[in-house]
């Protein structure tokens, strides 16, 4: 995301990096998992 990554760009599901982000019990509570959700807004 630093270097340009859209946080709020759509797969072919229709869901954003968030989406996976917080399905993923490996990423929850990580610096990454915050920084997606600041960054859906």
């Amino acid at each position: 995301m630093d270097v340009g990554a859209d946080p709020n760009a759509l797969d072919f599901d229709g869901k954003i990096p968030w989406d996976y982000a917080k399905e993923n019990e490996a990423l929850k509570g990580t610096d990454a998992y915050w920084r997606l959700n600041e960054l859906r807004f």
